[in-house]
């Protein structure tokens, strides 16, 4: 089957971004490893660079591309990282750097997918909440997806502050984390602002209709961004979470993705910060260095001293 490049991978030729008919020459072929089969090379005629049809690919650069169906059932099913490069035979260095290709290939793919949404579709949203290194420090977490296909269409990510009862332990935690990093902000209506703004550039023609909870910030937060082409109906949070739930779609995905959260594993001991012993921690003019052992004079013999053999004339 031949292969027509789609575009010249050099970023900065024109041809990149606007590419015309027959904007490459041939540049006959050569065998990788990872192929059976000869890969086609070209030549752009704008910039002279050259490229192959494996420059196109997900698995360009890969030393091991026989690894990524594996390492990518792995990732999705919650296995931590060092697990996938113990059962593949990786480093972990090389699982991190083959998850973040793959992350930016789907992302792009969602890009993709997502240019223009077919108008009469339901919406729905809702947040997770999640946290960063320690349950201090919380997450907020808003997701919008489409209720039949379950297709994602936004979701990021941002700091939320929940303090705790005064008194409690954990609240004298949080004050002494802010009295050191500073008051911790809470973007939780802006990162929903922003997954909401996302639905309206993919989403142009025709009412859209949003499926929330009940907490109050959504339905002012959607109001302002679709104005009358919004149709908002709200299920309660406290409601069963059966198929017949409006919002169950959302809910299991939101599930999911705390499972797949599992496989994010606690630093190793030997990364974790070493405790340092008391006299160690004291400023160096206040420790006493060690006094330096006595050493024998030239002509004192140790008992377990022997002289050396003195080779034969």
């Amino acid at each position: 089957m031949s292969f027509t490049p789609p575009r010249c991978p050099n970023r900065s030729c024109p041809v990149h971004a606007m590419p015309r008919r027959r904007f490459y020459w041939r540049n006959g072929s050569y065998s990788p490893d990872c192929r059976a089969e000869p890969q086609p090379r070209f030549k752009c005629r704008t910039c002279r660079r050259s490229f192959s049809r494996q420059t196109f690919r997900q698995d360009y650069c890969d030393r091991r591309p026989d690894s990524n169906a594996t390492l990518f059932k792995l990732l999705t099913s919650g296995t931590g990282l060092r697990q996938a490069g113990r059962v593949l035979g990786l480093a972990p260095s090389s699982v991190q750097h083959k998850m973040r290709k793959m992350t930016r290939n789907c992302r792009w793919l969602q890009r993709n997918l997502t240019q223009q949404l077919p108008a009469g579709r339901t919406y729905l949203l809702d947040e997770e909440e999640t946290y960063a290194g320690a349950s201090i420090r919380p997450l907020t977490v808003p997701i919008v997806m489409e209720q039949e296909s379950w297709f994602l269409v936004a979701a990021t990510a941002g700091p939320i502050r929940r303090l705790a009862p005064k008194g409690t332990k954990r609240r004298t935690w949080q004050d002494h984390h802010e009295r050191k990093h500073g008051k911790r902000k809470d973007r939780s209506r802006s990162c929903v602002r922003g997954v909401l703004a996302r639905l309206e550039r993919v989403a142009t023609e025709g009412p859209v209709t949003l499926l929330t909870d009940e907490k109050s910030s959504y339905a002012t937060l959607a109001k302002e961004r679709f104005g009358a082409r919004l149709q908002h109906a709200t299920t309660a949070g406290t409601a069963a979470r059966t198929t017949r739930n409006p919002l169950f779609p959302i809910n299991t995905t939101i599930a999911m993705s705390r499972d797949n959260m599992g496989r994010l594993r606690p630093a190793p001991h030997r990364a974790a910060p070493r405790r340092t012993a008391p006299h160690r921690a004291a400023p160096r003019q206040a420790v006493p260095h060690r006094a330096a052992p006595n050493r024998a004079k030239p002509d004192q013999t140790r008992p377990y001293h022997t002289r050396p053999i003195q080779p034969n004339p």
